[in-house]
């Protein structure tokens, strides 16, 4: 296919805008969208226009790529609107993204919590099937937690919401995953047999077919000398 960006030509493959725009090299701004889990739409940073009967404001993470397509990624009326909704970031949250995000805007920043609300680390939890963690209250009180705020006992450990957080607000530390100070889950975690290093939860371990416990790294080593004693 064939698009045309800020008055420039590109040759593109299928996929969701933001994709293709951030392969092509172009800065849009994103919190809420990993490619790994599909298009959300909460954060409403990666606005860009299109030409459709006039140009349109959309979201670029919902949107697919179609043949001919034109957009602008910058202009006054896009950098107004995400600078709207950087302001309402920076008077709640103080990540360093937020910080990034609000001097580029020349926006002070305001918040003391570092959850954005992204909803990636429960949309995560959810694609996998899990679900150990949720969104609970509304407004100003909406706070990802566990249920009832109970460290729960359906989290396995495998800490693929810390991976897709955007902003450090979800982080296991001393055998708790945390975000804020409410604890989520607790797990042991079992070391690699080879060197010493954590590596995975006991949960986790359960769930998946494997026999020892190596990290990735001594699990390359331990599968070239296979493959080099196998040719002696």
């Amino acid at each position: 296919m064939r698009i045309e960006v800020n008055g420039n030509h590109y040759e593109v493959g299928e996929g969701k805008l933001l994709d293709i725009l951030l392969d092509l090299g172009f800065d849009v701004p994103h919190l809420c969208y990993h490619k790994a889990i599909g298009s959300y739409g909460a954060c409403r940073l990666c606005l860009v226009e299109i030409e459709e009967n006039g140009w349109k404001i959309v979201t670029s993470c919902s949107t697919d790529v179609k043949d001919g397509m034109k957009i602008r990624t910058s202009s006054k009326r896009i950098w107004e609107l995400r600078k709207g909704v950087v302001e309402l970031l920076a008077n709640y949250t103080s990540s360093e993204v937020i910080k990034k995000l609000a001097s580029s805007y020349g926006i002070e920043v305001k918040g003391d919590k570092k959850c954005v609300l992204c909803g990636l680390c429960v949309n995560v939890c959810n694609l996998i099937g899990i679900s150990a963690i949720s969104f609970e209250n509304r407004g100003v009180g909406r706070r990802v937690n566990a249920p009832f705020g109970i460290p729960t006992e359906f989290c396995v450990g495998c800490l693929a919401c810390t991976n897709v957080c955007p902003t450090g607000a979800i982080r296991f530390e001393n055998g708790k995953l945390m975000v804020g100070d409410r604890v989520l889950s607790e797990h042991r975690f079992l070391r690699c047999e080879r060197c010493g290093k954590e590596v995975l939860s006991e949960k986790h371990y359960e769930k998946l077919s494997v026999e020892g416990v190596l990290c990735e790294s001594c699990k390359k080593y331990v599968q070239a000398k296979k493959r080099i004693n196998s040719r002696l």
